[in-house]
């Protein structure tokens, strides 16, 4: 995994935040006033002693920005009470059972001075020296630390056992409203604690002081991982300890706007706002995720560069996948500006709220990466890595590729638009790009696309920008996108005679629309805001904004410019595109000739692999727009279709 020029710079500043009384040097009892939507998710802006707002430009800058956001933090969990730091550990081992692989110990060990915590360290049978180690912390489970250490639960939440005998110490923690701590009384809030939740940091903060102490551990190799309840107290303690050096988080976290409008938060946060976690949420902030001082982006953007694997289950009820996608666009950007774009990982398993086996096993070797470079299981070779990769998609097995999704645009069979349909699962191509349903006929749609077993990975938008209405009127098409799970809304802007700027403005007021639905509006390759790379930069340099990137269209590129073609223009974008539209041209000019695929000047090879080599695994649609003057017949366009997806997947695969 490579380094970066800002890895040792955040570990200074982030030290700095965990010394003197209170993380930050500062008082957080008083609630201050709730920051803005974009302030939550445009993090590479800091606010100056004025309130003014600048772009970080430089480690300086960031280590401001990620003051604020600690500050937002502990605006709603009160203080880290690191005024405890040198209480002693007082470490008693209260049993000890060897296991085949493992010796499993119960340990004690004092957190403050009202509290002693009981947790489960696992130290591998086989003496090698000093040893990586992992923090494994429980879900929602009564049983507390027993379901990670392997004595009861569910076995797919046994990773504390299972890294274990993979050669790391493990220490695995109640969490303070379970396990042991049910047999006795013992409130957090009686102690100086203002929320359940800091508390759960703290305790997590003085079981790496304990790992770090004892003499089986590499104290610069420490960890953590855990699932739901722990999924998000792994990125909470993480975001306040930089000693933390890679976090895995299982179904732990998705936007509290996202989170609200789900139908398990119903609404609102107060399933945040019990004693467990934050109370002020509700006490302070009325339990609107609109009025809260931080939101998951910004806990999440605090962590970087440092890696960060992210199970979120497609079927997740809990936390809405939308919902973490909405917060990986919005912290993509600071892993990019700071080199690290290869450290944000995210897994979208089909299954619901779980980690199943597959996915636990790209997180080890993730892990692997960060704590045991070229290390491997003895038992399974290298055949368990995944490489990590832009944009936090998980690839699968070293030395593979994904599969792009391969989508056609039912608009490519103009008037035959009917025989699509059929003729595309004929031809092996599974996904749509198709134009965004109104709101009655969302159903009708669902069952037609299921009926074919279509799936629709883009609509096509229509609002006109140039209008004061037009940002208005993509709320609904927004909705319909979260409503049937498409992540992107392919739009067509054009300037007409309106001041760029005023542009600018309402594509940023379209993108904060966009994130509140977890969607990703991509922008066609058109004038005058996306007529080539150079252009297409300039709008995103001034849009500045996660939810709004690039439809790069090849064709477009010839038939808009002079002197150019599709690889050199897509390398001067690439970073910010979302979709992409396969599509041939002829080469003249401003002439409408968009023949099948590989039949014009495209050089399609060329394109394929600057998007491979920078990891690109969003969405490919075939386009074929046909030559003017020129009438096809219905066997004419589908062969045309069949020819430009064999072509296709003559150059890689595609799913």
């Amino acid at each position: 995994m490579p380094k970066t020029q800002f890895w040792p710079v955040q570990a200074v500043l982030v030290a700095g935040l965990l010394s003197g009384p209170g993380a930050c040097g500062v008082k957080a009892e008083t609630p201050g006033p709730p920051r803005s939507l974009t302030d939550r998710t445009n993090l590479l802006v800091y606010e100056d002693a004025k309130g003014g707002s600048h772009p970080v430009r430089t480690p300086a800058d960031w280590g401001q920005r990620r003051e604020q956001i600690l500050l937002g933090m502990q605006q709603v969990m009160g203080p880290l009470p690191d005024h405890w730091r040198n209480l002693p550990l007082d470490l008693k081992v209260l049993e000890e059972v060897r296991l085949p692989k493992v010796t499993r110990q119960k340990l004690a060990y004092r957190v403050d001075p009202g509290d002693v915590v009981t947790a489960y360290l696992l130290i591998p049978n086989e003496d090698v020296g000093k040893k990586p180690a992992m923090l494994c912390l429980h879900q929602t489970v009564e049983i507390g630390k027993d379901e990670p250490a392997g004595l009861g639960g569910s076995p797919e939440l046994h990773y504390a056992l299972e890294l274990a005998e993979r050669g790391y110490v493990t220490l695995s923690p109640d969490y303070w409203t379970f396990g042991d701590y049910r047999a006795r009384q013992y409130d957090p809030y009686e102690h100086g604690y203002v929320s359940g939740t800091m508390k759960g940091i703290w305790n997590h903060v003085r079981s790496v002081d304990l790992l770090q102490s004892l003499p089986e551990v590499d104290g610069a190799r420490l960890g953590c991982i855990g699932h739901s309840l722990g999924g998000h107290n792994a990125l909470w303690l993480a975001a306040f300890d930089p000693r933390v050096k890679v976090v895995v988080s299982s179904c732990g976290f998705n936007s509290f706007t996202s989170y609200a409008a789900s139908p398990y938060g119903k609404g609102d946060l107060k399933n945040y706002a019990n004693r467990r976690y934050m109370p002020r949420i509700a006490s302070q902030y009325g339990n609107d995720p609109q009025r809260m001082p931080f939101d998951w982006p910004q806990a999440l953007g605090a962590l970087a560069p440092r890696p960060v694997f992210v199970n979120a289950p497609r079927r997740d009820d809990n936390f809405v996948v939308s919902g973490v996608d909405e917060c990986v666009a919005a912290v993509w950007p600071v892993y990019d500006w700071m080199g690290a774009k290869d450290h944000l990982v995210v897994a979208h398993p089909d299954t619901g709220h779980s980690f199943p086996a597959e996915i636990r096993q790209q997180a080890y070797a993730f892990i692997d990466q960060v704590l045991r470079p070229g290390w491997s299981p003895p038992e399974s070779g290298a055949s368990g890595s995944v490489r990590l990769n832009r944009g936090g998609r998980n690839e699968g097995p070293e030395g593979t590729e994904p599969p792009n999704v391969l989508a056609c645009r039912l608009a490519n069979y103009q008037e035959f638009e009917e025989a699509a349909w059929t003729h595309l699962p004929s031809i092996g191509i599974r996904h749509v790009f198709m134009s965004v349903p109104a709101p009655d006929q969302v159903e009708t749609t669902r069952t037609r696309l299921a009926e074919h077993g279509l799936t629709v990975v883009v609509f096509r938008g229509d609002a006109d920008l140039s209008l004061r209405s037009g940002v208005d009127r993509l709320a609904e098409q927004l909705a319909t996108c979260e409503r049937m799970g498409v992540r992107f809304l392919f739009l067509s802007v054009k300037r007409c005679d309106v001041d760029q700027q005023v542009i600018y403005e309402r594509l940023r007021r379209a993108g904060d629309l966009a994130r509140k639905h977890g969607v990703i509006i991509a922008l066609e390759t058109h004038p005058d805001l996306g007529t080539n790379g150079d252009v297409q930069r300039e709008t995103m340099r001034q849009v500045n904004h996660p939810n709004v990137r690039v439809n790069f269209d090849t064709g477009n590129v010839h038939y808009y410019n002079r002197g150019t073609d599709a690889p050199t223009e897509l390398s001067k974008i690439v970073d910010y595109v979302a979709t992409v539209e396969l599509k041939d041209h002829h080469g003249e000019f401003e002439t409408w000739n968009f023949p099948a695929l590989g039949l014009g000047v495209v050089d399609f090879p060329a394109v394929l692999a600057i998007l491979r080599e920078h990891k690109y695994t969003g969405p490919m649609t075939l386009e074929i727009e046909g030559i003017k003057g020129i009438r096809r017949s219905q066997q004419e366009i589908e062969k045309d279709i069949a020819d430009s997806a064999a072509y296709l997947r003559s150059l890689g695969e595609f799913k």
